[in-house]
């Protein structure tokens, strides 16, 4: 499963809405899930967030993200450009 950058972060932040160590998200028409560990790179970037499903969970949350998964994800390049006027 992917989720955007934006959507994550590692040291809790109060007016964040994404996942954090101490905030669970709900996935979109998904669970709710709680992060457990991450992976990073050589240089120290976050390559994969390891993710905990809590069935259970009724407490009010603060976020909900988008995601797909990985079988239905494409490869694609966007090219963005800033506004001409």
């Amino acid at each position: 499963m992917f989720i955007e950058r934006e959507d994550f972060s590692e040291t809790h932040i109060d007016k964040f809405f994404g996942l954090t160590p101490e905030q669970p998200v709900c996935l979109k028409y998904g669970p709710v899930i709680k992060l457990v560990s991450v992976e990073k790179d050589a240089q120290g970037a976050v390559t994969k967030a390891k993710v905990e499903i809590l069935p259970e969970f009724k407490d009010k949350l603060k976020g909900y993200i988008h995601w797909v998964s990985k079988e239905n994800s494409l490869n694609v390049t966007c090219n963005l450009y800033s506004v001409l006027f």
